[in-house]
C-alpha cells in the first residue's frame, strides 16, 4: 500500500491543528475501532493531536475554561476560543526545545516539580504577546484586541496569574467541599500571593478560580472565606461586589424559567424544571451563608424577595393537585329513594390530557423534594402530599367498594380508574400504598374472573 504523499499530509496535519477539540474527538472516536490500514496514516495523525492537545490544556490548566464563545457568555471574563489554538502554535514555534524538556518532566515527576516548568511556558507566552515576537504571538494579540480593547491586558495579567491559580487549583475542591479555618487561612495566603503580584488581582483571582470550578457560582463561598463572612454594606462596597450581583442576576433568570412551568408540561419538563427549583434553592442558600444580610433593604432584600418568589411559584403549582385531582378522577350523586350520596363516577375513561398533566404535577411535587427544606415550601409541600395521598385513598377505598358491592357498569374501567389512581400515588413518592392498591386491583380481577368462569 503506498502511503499518503508529504503534502497531503500537511493537509491532513492543517485540518487537525485548526478544527475543533469536539472534532477531532469525534475523529479519533470514529477511527479508533477502524482497522483498516488504508487508514492508519490518518489515524496516526489523529492520536498525535489528540496528545498534543491534552499536553496544551496541561499547560494552560490555570485558564483552559476562561475559553469560550463570546456570543454564549456574557456574565464573567472570557477570552475567544479561537486565540487558544493560535497560541499554541505560537508557543511550539518560539519555544519547541522547552516544550519537549516541559513534556519529559511531566513523566513521573511530582505536581511541585511539573509547576514551575509548565509556569515557564506561560511566562513564555507572555513574553512573546507583550513583546510581538513573531507573527504568531501578533495574530494572537490582534484577535484577543478585536474582542476588547483591554481583553490583551487582562489575558497577559491571568498568565501572570496563573502559577498562583495553578497551585490553588490543587486544594479548590477541599476548599469549597470542607471549608474551615485552617482552608481559610491558606485560601487567605493565595489571595495575598495574588495581589503581591498587581494589587489589582483580587476579582481576577476569584474570576480564575471560578472558571475552574464546576459550579461557578459557590465563588462566593471562597470570597467570604477571605473577607470573613462580609456584611452587605462592606461587599458592596468593595472590588470583588460584581461576583454576588452576578449570582443574584442568574437567580432572577432561573426563576423566570421556572416560572413558565405549569402542569401542561411532560412529566421530563417536570424533573428538568425541579432540577432547576434546586440549583436556584442552593445558589440563594449560598448567598445567604456568605454574606450577613440585611433582610429589609439592598442585597439582602433582594434575595429575601427572590426567595419568596421561588417558594411562591413552587406553591402555586402545587395548589392546582387536590382540584386535578377531582378533575381526573371526579365523583358523582347517585340518588336513591330515601338518600343519596358521593361514589366515583366510573361511567368513562378519564381524558388523556387531564391524566397527563395530573401525572406531570406528581411528577413534579416529588421531584422537588430534596429542594423543599432549603427552598422554603417544605410545610406547604408535605400539607398538600398529605391531603393529595389521603384523597387517592379515598377514591380507592369508594372505588373497591362499588366493585365489592356490583355497582360499576364497567368493571374494566373500573380497574383502569383505580389503576390511574395507584399510578399517581406512585409518581408522588408513596410506593407503599400503590402496590397495596395494585395487589388488590389483581385481586380484584381475579374474583371477576372466577365468577365469569362460575356464573357466565
Amino acid at each position: 500500500m503506498s502511503g499518503l504523499s508529504d503534502r497531503k499530509i500537511q493537509i491532513v496535519r492543517t485540518l487537525m491543528s485548526t478544527s475543533p477539540d469536539s472534532v477531532v474527538r469525534g475523529l479519533h472516536s470514529a477511527l479508533a475501532g477502524n482497522l483498516d490500514v488504508a487508514f492508519s496514516e490518518v489515524r496516526g495523525l489523529i492520536a498525535f493531536e489528540m496528545i498534543d492537545r491534552r499536553f496544551r490544556d496541561i499547560v494552560f490548566s490555570p485558564l483552559s475554561r476562561m475559553f469560550a464563545d463570546p456570543g454564549l457568555v456574557k456574565d464573567r471574563l472570557i477570552f475567544p476560543k479561537s486565540v487558544l489554538p493560535l497560541l499554541w502554535t505560537a508557543l511550539k514555534e518560539d519555544a519547541p526545545d522547552q516544550i519537549s524538556m516541559v513534556k519529559g518532566l511531566l513523566e513521573g515527576g511530582s505536581v511541585e516539580s511539573r509547576s514551575g516548568p509548565l509556569n515557564g511556558l506561560l511566562r513564555r507566552i507572555c513574553d512573546g504577546l507583550q513583546g510581538e515576537k513573531s507573527e504568531a504571538y501578533k495574530a494572537a494579540a490582534s484577535r484577543l484586541s478585536a474582542h476588547g480593547p483591554d481583553l490583551l491586558g487582562a489575558f497577559c495579567a491571568c498568565l501572570k496569574l496563573a502559577p498562583v491559580v495553578r497551585e490553588a487549583s490543587y486544594r479548590l475542591t477541599d476548599w469549597v467541599d470542607r471549608p474551615d479555618d485552617a482552608r481559610a487561612a491558606a485560601l487567605r495566603v493565595t489571595y495575598r500571593d495574588a495581589i503581591a503580584i498587581s494589587e489589582d488581582n483580587g476579582p481576577l483571582l476569584f474570576e480564575m478560580l471560578a472558571a475552574g470550578m464546576d459550579e461557578p457560582w459557590q465563588i462566593i463561598r471562597l470570597i467570604s472565606l477571605v473577607m470573613d463572612r462580609p456584611t452587605q454594606a462592606y461587599f458592596a462596597g468593595s472590588e470583588l461586589s460584581s461576583f454576588p450581583i452576578r449570582v443574584m442576576d442568574l437567580v432572577d433568570i432561573n426563576l423566570t424559567e421556572i416560572g413558565r412551568f405549569d402542569h401542561t408540561k411532560t412529566p421530563d419538563e417536570a424533573r428538568t424544571v425541579a432540577a432547576l427549583i434546586h440549583l436556584t434553592a442552593r445558589q440563594i442558600s449560598e448567598l445567604e451563608s456568605g454574606i450577613e444580610f440585611t433582610r429589609d433593604s439592598g442585597w439582602g432584600a433582594r434575595v429575601q424577595k427572590q426567595k419568596q418568589t421561588l417558594a411562591n411559584t413552587v406553591e402555586s403549582r402545587l395548589r392546582k393537585i387536590e382540584p386535578m385531582i377531582g378533575t381526573a378522577l371526579p365523583y358523582h350523586v347517585v340518588r336513591g329513594e330515601h338518600s343519596s350520596r358521593k361514589v366515583p363516577r366510573m361511567t368513562k375513561s378519564p381524558t388523556g390530557q387531564d391524566i397527563n398533566n395530573l401525572k406531570t404535577l406528581m411528577t413534579f411535587i416529588e421531584a422537588i423534594r430534596p429542594s423543599a427544606s432549603l427552598g422554603g415550601f417544605a410545610s406547604a409541600r408535605t400539607r398538600i402530599l398529605e391531603a393529595a395521598a389521603e384523597t387517592l385513598d379515598r377514591y380507592a377505598e369508594d372505588g373497591f367498594a362499588l366493585i365489592r358491592d356490583r355497582e360499576v357498569e364497567d368493571f374494566d374501567l373500573a380497574l383502569e380508574h383505580l389503576t390511574h389512581a395507584a399510578d399517581f400515588l406512585s409518581l408522588m413518592g408513596n410506593s407503599v400504598s400503590a402496590d397495596l392498591m395494585r395487589r388488590r386491583i389483581d385481586a380484584a380481577l381475579d374474583n371477576h374472573r372466577r365468577d365469569l368462569a362460575k356464573y357466565g
